[in-house]
C-alpha cells in the first residue's frame, strides 16, 4: 500500500501494509502478519527502542490494536495516529470509540490495556507520557468544556485549549499547556504530587 512504509527508530526494521485478494496484512521485516478485513490507515508504529510494533486492524465492523502480534479489545473505531509508546517503550496507549459517528459516539483512552473514562472527545494529538514513562496525560472533552486528565484524574475545566498548543511535560511531575476561558488565555500548569 503506497505511503504505508515506515522504518524503526534505529533504522534496522521496516513495516508496511499489503493487500492480498480482499484481505489486508502488515509485513514487518519481510514477515507477513495475520490477514484482516482492513488495517487502520496511518496506525503503524514502532516503539522508541525499536523492539515493539503496533497497528490498528479491522474485522467485521470492529477495530482493535495489535501489539507485537497480540490483538487487543474490539471497539467501534480506533483513532488513526493516536497509538503511542512511552519513552522507555514499556507502556502503550491509544484512543478508541464506542457508538456511531455523530450520534452516540463516546471516546476513551486505553493505557496499558486498561480503559479510561468515556468522554465526548479527546484533544487531537494530546496523548503524552512523562519523560520517565511513569505518568500519562491527555485532554478530554465533556460537553462544551475541556480539561487535562493525568493518570485518570481530571483537572480544572476550560472552554478549550489553544489551537496548536500541546501538553508538554517540563519534568516527570510537571506539565503545562495553554487554555482559554471566555476572552482570557491561561497558562495551565499541572504539578503531580505524590502522597
Amino acid at each position: 500500500v503506497a505511503g504505508s512504509l515506515i522504518f524503526s527508530p534505529d533504522s534496522k526494521s521496516f513495516a508496511y501494509v499489503a493487500k492480498r485478494s480482499k484481505k489486508w496484512l502488515v509485513v514487518v521485516n519481510g514477515v507477513e502478519g495475520k490477514e484482516y478485513d482492513g488495517i487502520v490507515k496511518g496506525s503503524l508504529i514502532f516503539s522508541p527502542d525499536s523492539k515493539s510494533f503496533a497497528y490498528g486492524a479491522k474485522r467485521g465492523g470492529k477495530q482493535f490494536v495489535v501489539v507485537d502480534g497480540v490483538e487487543g479489545k474490539e471497539y467501534d473505531r480506533i483513532r488513526a495516529g493516536t497509538l503511542i509508546f512511552s519513552p522507555d517503550s514499556k507502556r502503550f496507549a491509544y484512543w478508541a470509540m464506542r457508538g456511531e459517528w455523530f450520534s452516540d459516539e463516546k471516546w476513551l483512552v486505553v493505557v496499558d490495556g486498561v480503559e479510561g473514562e468515556e468522554y465526548d472527545g479527546i484533544g487531537a494529538g494530546s496523548l503524552i507520557f512523562s519523560p520517565d514513562s511513569k505518568r500519562f496525560a491527555y485532554v478530554a472533552v465533556r460537553g462544551e468544556k475541556q480539561f487535562v486528565v493525568v493518570d485518570g484524574v481530571e483537572g480544572e475545566e476550560y472552554d478549550g485549549f489553544l489551537r496548536g498548543s500541546k501538553l508538554v511535560f517540563d519534568s516527570p511531575n510537571r506539565l503545562h499547556s495553554l487554555a482559554r476561558r471566555g476572552d482570557e488565555i491561561f497558562l495551565v500548569e499541572v504539578e503531580i504530587v505524590e502522597q
